[in-house]
Formats: structure tokens, sequence, C-alpha cells
């Protein structure tokens, strides 16, 4: 049994979050592609720094943002850092699997680039009543084809009749997000690969 190689690419690349803290991001292959790995889970200075660049972005956003919506769990400690900078008391977290408190969740399916297999986001009816008529985001740490924003944006659509009136995330991913043609908040930009290391 052959064993898959990665192609010729630096095994590391560094990423800068603002100018106090570059991450050194890992190259990583899985379901076919390669991509530099911006892992956020518990790193709390990572997402402190992360936060209060992206924070700065969302104050001279109109309309301002009213609440906050993320998806478990990687972006978590991202939007835990967000709401306190930008003064919420509350943000959303959309589940991945249903809870026994749950009473009638929304649900919708999701095919995410980096992970293996369909998943689930769930929106608690609890939280409904926090979306409704407010301006939200969707706070993501890296946005690769959009799918887990697509979903979410679903849900929210179901619950409210409405939009996200924005994205915010820690960096976009691959050629088709390179120019930025959703205009998401963001502080920077990866490479995404094919097996062969060309750039898709």
């Amino acid at each position: 049994m052959s064993q898959s190689t990665m192609p010729p690419l630096p095994p590391q690349l560094p990423f800068p979050l603002g100018d106090e803290l570059t991450m050194q991001l890992d190259l990583v292959q899985t379901g076919g592609v390669c991509f530099y790995s911006l892992n956020l889970l518990g790193q709390a200075r990572v997402n402190r720094v992360a936060a209060t660049a992206l924070a700065a972005q969302m104050r001279a956003l109109t309309p301002a943002c009213d609440v906050l919506v993320a998806a478990e769990a990687k972006s978590i400690g991202l939007v835990q850092e967000l709401a306190l900078l930008l003064g919420h008391d509350q943000y959303v977290i959309l589940r991945k699997s249903r809870k026994a408190y749950m009473v009638d969740p929304l649900v919708t399916a999701v095919r995410s680039i980096t992970t293996t297999g369909e998943q689930q986001l769930i929106l608690d009816r609890h939280d409904i009543d926090l979306l409704k008529g407010k301006t939200a985001c969707f706070v993501d740490d890296v946005i690769s084809t959009g799918a887990t924003w697509l979903a979410a944006q679903d849900l929210f659509r179901r619950a409210t009749g409405d939009d996200f009136s924005c994205c915010a995330c820690v960096a976009t991913e691959g050629k088709a997000l390179e120019a930025n043609p959703h205009n998401f908040v963001r502080l920077g930009h990866l490479p995404l690969y094919d097996m062969n290391g060309k750039a898709i």
C-alpha cells in the first residue's frame, strides 16, 4: 500500500495577526487538499489578539452589529473575545449535535472542506428571540468554500427572515476568496492547494 506524499510546499506559513503576533501555521493534508491549519482552540492570546483586530474593523460597520453568531467549536474563543470587546452581553452558538434541552430546533446540513462527511448546524429555538430584529454578524475562524457561512445564513433566514449583515473571520482561504468578493471582515488570506501543490 503506497503512502500519499505531501506536495513540495513549505511545512509552515507565517500568518500575522496585526503587529504584535505572528502564528506559524502547519501544512496539513486531508480530503484531497493541502492547507495551512489555523487552529484557534485553546489559544487564549491568539483569540484575544485576533478579536481585537477584528473588533477595530467591525466598529466601523454601518449598521453596527447587535449580535454575534458562530458555529461550534473552533470559533467559540474568538466570538467570546469579540463579544466582550464589542460590549455584547450574549452571543449565539450554532451547535453540531442536538442537546436534550433543545425544543424543536432549526437544523440544516453542512459539508465543510476540512471535515469528513456531512455535519449539522443546529439553532436552538431559545436563541431565536435573541436574533429577531437584530443586526447579526457571523463569526468564523477560516472561510474556505463558505459552506458553514451559507448553512448558518440558512438558519438565520429561517429564524428571522433576514440575512447576516456581515461575516467576520480571521482568514479566508483559496483562490475564489482571495480578492474578498463578499467583503468579509478578515485579517488575512491563506492559500489552498490540491495534492499536486497547485493553488485552488
